[in-house]
């Protein structure tokens, strides 16, 4: 062999050893390659997260209760859930207090309740608190009013001594001109009038009857006028039944307290000769 065949002979042998080591390698790479990384992809798919709870609105009908009075209370939200309704005191005797409302589901996302102002419920303002729970995030949804429930206070017991004493102060018993003699009509107010007193006999602390005269005559001519009206009202009421036992006093003021000052008609004057109840109450106990 020649040296150029030589030359040829090296040329081949290398280029057939070189071709030999790229064969194994790429069937190396591609074994390492299988081993290193899985044959099938699982695609991963993230949860939409839940939309929180809502209240869509609170409301109370109506705002304000009277004595004795009801309202509906209304939380709108999320359907599916359990609401809670809380009154806070504010104002007033409520102040300090809360007051839980029974709830109940109406569907469709509505809650109900009732309110009743009775002795559990203070009167004064209130601050109205719902809250929705149960939802999937495990915290409750809450809202606050805006407005205020407002409970009004009752009114003060009603003291029949002192609401007899009121009217009393109203004249009902009228003389003629220069007469003291009852008519029926005022032996008719007496005996109604034995009949209350006979109810609050003990709150009764004194009892007065006052005669008065119109502005004709002198003044003494009137004082014993006026004391001789007060007189005949006295023994009329103390003759009636379960009068027996009650002390009234009597007080002659003649023409010095006209309802009509400087009366000129015979109607004004009417008015002035008159006889007027002065009732006292002892305290309640």
């Amino acid at each position: 062999m020649g040296r150029s065949g030589r030359k040829w002979w090296f040329f081949v042998t290398g280029m057939l050893a070189l071709t030999a080591l790229l064969t194994v390698g790429c069937a190396s790479s591609k074994r390492v390659g299988g081993d290193d990384f899985p044959q099938t992809v699982e695609a991963v798919v993230e949860a939409t997260p839940s939309e929180p709870d809502r209240i869509d609105f609170l409301d109370v009908d109506p705002w304000t209760l009277e004595p004795g009075g009801s309202a509906t209370v209304t939380v709108k939200g999320t359907e599916g859930r359990r609401a809670e309704v809380v009154l806070k005191g504010l104002e007033g005797k409520a102040a300090g207090h809360s007051t839980a409302v029974a709830m109940s589901d109406a569907g469709e996302g509505k809650y109900t309740g009732q309110v009743v102002a009775s002795g559990d419920l203070a009167p004064g303002k209130y601050r109205v608190e719902a809250s929705l729970l149960g939802g999937p995030t495990g915290q409750p949804t809450r809202l606050v009013s805006s407005r205020v429930l407002t409970v009004v206070a009752p009114p003060p017991p009603v003291d029949p001594c002192a609401e007899l004493a009121k009217s009393l102060a109203t004249p009902v018993i009228h003389f003629d001109f220069d007469k003291y003699d009852l008519n029926e009509q005022a032996r008719a107010y007496i005996a109604q009038l034995a009949a209350s007193l006979k109810q609050i006999a003990p709150r009764i602390s004194s009892l007065t009857v006052e005669g008065h005269c119109d502005e004709r005559g002198t003044v003494e001519y009137n004082l014993a006028l006026g004391a001789r009206r007060a007189l005949a009202v006295r023994d009329a009421l103390l003759a009636e039944p379960g009068m027996e036992g009650l002390t009234v006093s009597t007080l002659s003021r003649g023409e010095e307290q006209p309802l009509v000052p400087g009366a000129r008609t015979e109607e004004e004057h009417a008015r002035n000769r008159r006889a007027v109840f002065v009732l006292q109450c002892s305290p309640r106990k």
